[in-house]
């Protein structure tokens, strides 16, 4: 449907005035402030080495989103190098015309060009990350088993560690992005697994409290020390096997992130679901962390 003659205006205003509030980041290169023939070397591509090899094979037996991940060819240096410039001089030059924009004077073709600059700014992002996304593969498999929820959380992280790590990288030192990236998705998964740990020790020190005979006596026997390590490291991997839904609830009910221990009604409304069920699924888990211990044989439990 077309807009009334009067509403055209308005609808240019407004959409410049969302251009202005968009963040545009970006590092700048000294070569961005060149003349035409050097801004068609910047977006020109390299030649592309039909030699340049996969690495490997997917694994057997791997989904097809791994197996997708196997098909997309690994960058050359110059590849990374011509993207990662690209990618940042797209940026650079919707910035610059945006500085100019006055919403009451902004023209249609202005703001289509601005925004079609950010879109290619975008596609070649997404290209950088299909063409890295096997490194998150590698790097959540050291932590934890392939198609467990564990996996599935380092993955996670792994993403958006990698969408970060694209948009810091400078691609002027020389240096390759994997050894970039590889270090930031390292420090991830460790901060994810430190998480993971103060998590269970949380869950243990509420199984323990109440606990007289043992809080009494704070000097606690090396049995007892064992114990609590023991338990200690089944709670953790424990923690990482619950279902999304079970681990919010354990984490969310015994303070692990927010500090405080919020009602099964404010859980319940987080998760969409009733505060009876929300109750259900609290002593699953809580049922699941005793039944690993009793096969441990630690008696510490309440």
């Amino acid at each position: 449907m077309k807009l009334a003659f009067g509403k055209r205006p308005q609808v240019t205003r407004l959409r410049a005035e969302r251009l202005l509030r968009t963040e545009i980041g970006y590092l700048y290169h000294r070569s961005f402030d060149c003349v035409q023939g050097e801004r068609k070397a910047i977006l020109r591509p390299p030649a592309v080495n039909p030699d340049v090899p996969h690495t490997r094979r997917a694994p057997r037996g791997a989904d097809f989103y791994l197996a997708r991940l196997y098909e997309v060819r690994l960058l050359t240096r110059e590849e990374e190098t011509y993207l990662f410039r690209k990618m940042n001089y797209l940026k650079f030059q919707a910035d610059r015309l945006r500085q100019k924009l006055d919403p009451r004077k902004a023209t249609v073709s202005q703001l289509d060009l601005i925004e079609r600059l950010l879109a290619e700014a975008q596609t070649v992002r997404n290209q950088i990350l299909e063409a890295n996304l096997r490194l998150v593969f590698s790097l959540a498999k050291r932590y934890a088993t392939v198609g467990s929820a564990a996996f599935d959380e380092f993955i996670g992280a792994g993403h958006v560690t990698l969408m970060q790590a694209v948009e810091k990288f400078d691609f002027a030192r020389g240096a390759k992005f994997s050894t970039y990236a590889t270090g930031a998705l390292v420090n991830a998964c460790n901060a994810l697994v430190k998480r993971q740990k103060q998590a269970a020790s949380r869950v243990i020190c509420q199984f323990f409290d109440g606990n007289e005979d043992y809080v009494a006596d704070h000097r606690a026997t090396a049995d007892q020390e064992r114990g609590i390590q023991k338990l200690r490291r089944m709670v953790d991997q424990l923690l990482l096997g619950l279902s999304p839904r079970e681990r919010r609830i354990i984490e969310a009910r015994f303070g692990f992130n927010l500090g405080r221990s919020p009602p099964l009604k404010e859980i319940a409304q987080e998760l969409g679901i009733s505060k009876e069920r929300v109750r259900q699924l609290q002593h699953r888990a809580l049922d699941k962390l005793r039944a690993l211990a009793e096969r441990y044989h630690v008696e510490a439990l309440p």
